[in-house]
């Protein structure tokens, strides 16, 4: 019997949690995920995560990189561009004081490098918050206290969902786009099975096996949130009927994952299922 046809179909990393992400051809895997994932995060008074949960006008934050490469240009409706630094200082040359958020539950350390950067937050948003990054030191492990390392996402380093699984939420939901960015992965996979294959795989392989490639462990099933009803493009919640489908997938969609060795991940890579 051939072996089924995987691939990486798609390659997204999200420097802001809970903004835009950015479209990769390929990238550098580590422990903790892919460079710059969830990196930058904004927090209220309480140093609480602000998302789209409660804020869904953040989905209109266009991310991508600025001139160069060497910073992340923040885009929304009637701001002037904001950019963000991608390099990270170490604590005796950044001179910003380091304090405390919360991630569910978790405590993590971050930095406010500017204050100007939570101005434009707060103007887009109308709400009083700042916007801060996690310390180049600070590692979380995740949920569970697995093996596993995360920096500011909910979960897990990496969020895997298949094309299938997609299609069938857009046919059950009779929505026209199932848009990628409503469930906001890190790898989208075009792959020979029905809709919820990936849940079945407990460990996988990105590449042939040799230095460059990546295995992850899957760690379970994606609990969706409310977030895939919101409209990437208008930043409105327009998915009740999404919401309903997943609901009847028992709030299920993709896995988490995480990575066991680190390499690099390139659109077009054959996946393996190791078990």
């Amino acid at each position: 019997m051939d072996e089924p046809v995987r691939n990486v179909a798609e390659l997204w990393t999200y420097p802001v949690k809970s903004c835009g992400g950015v479209r990769l051809t390929a990238t550098e895997v580590y422990r903790t995920g892919m460079p710059h994932d969830r990196e930058w995060m904004v927090v209220d008074t309480a140093g609480c995560p602000i998302t789209q949960r409660k804020f869904p006008r953040l989905a209109l934050v266009d991310v991508d990189f600025g001139f160069g490469g060497c910073a992340f240009v923040l885009c929304a409706p009637g701001m002037e561009p904001l950019s963000l630094p991608r390099e990270r200082l170490p604590r005796e040359k950044d001179g910003a004081a380091w304090f405390s958020v919360q991630v569910w539950g978790d405590t993590c350390t971050v930095v406010e490098p500017e204050p100007e950067l939570s101005g434009w937050f707060r103007e887009f948003l109308w709400q009083h918050c700042r916007l801060v990054r996690s310390v180049p030191e600070f590692r979380r492990r995740e949920q569970n206290h697995s093996k596993g390392e995360v920096l500011l996402a909910d979960t897990a380093p990496l969020h895997i969902i298949s094309i299938a699984t997609l299609k069938a939420l857009e046919d059950a939901s009779s929505m026209r786009n199932c848009e990628t960015a409503r469930f906001r992965p890190n790898v989208v996979v075009k792959c020979d099975g029905p809709p919820g294959i990936e849940a079945q795989w407990k460990r996988l392989r990105f590449g042939t096996n040799g230095r460059q490639s990546v295995e992850v462990r899957v760690r379970k099933p994606t609990t969706r949130c409310k977030i895939p009803a919101v409209n990437p493009k208008t930043g409105i919640e327009d998915g009740g009927a999404l919401i309903r489908a997943l609901a009847a997938r028992e709030n299920t969609a993709g896995i988490y994952a995480v990575p066991t060795s680190t390499g690099i991940v390139q659109v077009g890579d054959p996946i393996s299922v190791l078990e």
